[in-house]
């Protein structure tokens, strides 16, 4: 019993193969092999395209492990100056103010 569906399993997968290559068989015999040449020089660019992008994908992930933690402090620097800046500009207003009146 189980080696007769082994054999409609195997069967089943020839003629989904054969329908496959049926449909695009076509596609494939209007390929033109001389236009598909590759050059050195293309295979040569297209690895170091991907490396860029290798290295560029990498630069991300280092980048915030080495500068964020650093502008955290820097932020929280700046935030101090300004709110320094802005009580010392309230308090200007308030002699400002007071001295009019």
């Amino acid at each position: 019993m189980i080696v007769y569906v082994l054999w409609l399993i195997i069967v089943i997968c020839v003629f989904g193969i054969g329908r496959i290559l049926w449909r695009h068989l076509p596609l494939v015999t209007r390929l033109r092999t001389e236009t598909l040449s590759v050059t050195p020089d293309q295979v040569k660019k297209k690895m170091l395209a991907k490396r860029l992008e290798r290295k560029l994908g990498t630069l991300g992930s280092w980048s915030k492990a080495t500068i964020w933690p650093n502008l955290g402090s820097f932020k929280k620097t700046f935030q101090n100056l300004l709110s320094s800046i802005m009580n010392l500009e309230e308090q200007y207003r308030r002699r400002l103010f007071s001295q009019k009146f």
